[in-house]
């Protein structure tokens, strides 16, 4: 569970969805035109499309592997930060309950204080 309103779990997912789905692009078959279409240009013209959604796929590839680890590196600080702020209200909370229980200095009916120290 997140404390700060992120789910880390699910930025987890997402960048495994992201890496699905680029994976499922790539291996779609990408091949030229079979056989001889009559000319030579045509088959030429094919190679250099091939060519240029190979690269193109490369660079997705990359971009969704950077993506992907942006979110598992968020979701990892979420968690690390949360579990910070607990150690803080975790000290917090011991050092209250292992403090002696004299009023707190200025200790007005009604205020902050007041309420602390049990006095309402």
């Amino acid at each position: 569970m997140a404390g700060f309103g992120a789910v880390p779990d699910e930025l987890r997912r997402t960048a495994g969805r992201i890496a699905d789905t680029v994976e499922r692009a790539a291996e779609v078959a990408w091949r030229g035109p079979g056989g001889d279409y009559g000319h030579g240009d045509i088959q030429s013209a094919w190679g250099r499309f091939m060519d240029d959604v190979d690269r193109r796929l490369r660079s997705l590839r990359e971009r969704a592997g950077e993506h992907g680890s942006g979110l598992r590196d968020a979701a990892d600080r979420y968690l690390e930060q949360e579990q910070e702020g607990l150690s803080v209200f975790s000290e917090l909370q011991d050092a209250v309950e292992r403090s002696p229980r004299a009023p707190a200095f200025g200790a007005a009916p009604g205020r902050i204080a007041s309420v602390l120290d049990g006095g309402g």
